[in-house]
């Protein structure tokens, strides 16, 4: 039976990946809370979806680890009670995870065999939403993605969006010593469409190809827009962070190759700046 994506219903429309969903259902928070759990149920049974995309979560690290009830709630219960709604409507259930489900000490990108050691209360909440669609729903799909950048001048309050607002500054601070896979939102919802599409069950890495330190990353905007001032490499000890970020947040997939995030960059950087 082929998925109709009309379908579909998605949360967390307003999120990174989810601004580039051109697909679906797709209900404010007020038409739909994911932590009300009757409300979810009343909701899925009245639209009878034959898929859910959920991108809905609470992604500041920070405020994570210093909410963790609420991280678990939102990141965890809710995926629960979303995935028990999609089984009891026999629906496909698509959950969006992280690279924080990793603990970052692996010296190479973490593929689909890696075992997850979350370390931070955001990756502990998001491996628990993993548990608990393994566990209670029935067609499903874990897409773990890395760094994701988007959302243009007035979404991206990420990476991006901080390193093009300090351009007019005469000195750019980048850490140097970590590893990340940068991927455009755009492409990881292309990518979840022609996987719901095919059909694919199981655990996928969709990240743009390559591996980049921020400071290269950093590099490579500045010279996007020509920028004439220092551009300074620096330790992950230098800045004090809560959570500290991870040495490795990079991943690879087994089955999925995207182009590369200099590609996407690029384009990300000419269509959205």
């Amino acid at each position: 039976m082929t998925l109709s994506l009309d379908k579909v219903l998605i949360t967390g429309t307003s999120s990174m990946i989810g601004r580039y969903v051109n697909f679906g259902m797709q209900p404010s928070r007020e038409e739909l809370d994911i932590t009300n759990g009757p409300a979810v149920f009343t909701f899925v049974k009245k639209v009878r979806p034959c898929a859910i995309l959920h991108l809905a979560a609470l992604t500041d690290m920070r405020y994570c680890e210093e909410h963790p009830d609420e991280a678990m709630r939102v990141n965890a219960e809710s995926t629960e009670t979303l995935a028990k709604a999609a089984k009891e409507v026999n629906a496909k259930f698509v959950y969006v995870s992280t690279n924080a489900v990793f603990d970052g000490s692996k010296a190479t990108p973490y593929d689909e065999d890696d075992v997850p050691s979350p370390s931070t209360v955001y990756g502990k909440s998001k491996f628990a939403g993993e548990t608990a669609v393994k566990k209670y729903a029935g067609d499903w799909l874990v897409v773990r993605t890395s760094r994701v950048f988007g959302g243009g001048k007035k979404g991206d309050k990420r990476f991006v969006g901080k390193i093009i607002s300090q351009l007019q500054e005469p000195e750019i601070r980048a850490i140097d010593d970590c590893l990340d896979t940068p991927t455009y939102g755009k492409d990881v919802a292309q990518e979840i469409s022609e996987l719901m599409k095919e059909g694919r069950t199981g655990i996928v890495h969709v990240t743009n190809s390559g591996i980049a330190s921020r400071f290269l990353q950093a590099k490579y905007i500045a010279d996007f827009f020509g920028y004439r001032g220092r551009l300074t490499p620096v330790r992950l000890k230098d800045f004090e962070l809560v959570p500290p970020p991870l040495r490795n947040e990079a991943l690879v997939s087994k089955t999925v190759h995207l182009r590369s995030w200099q590609e996407a960059l690029s384009e990300y950087l000419k269509t959205e700046w």
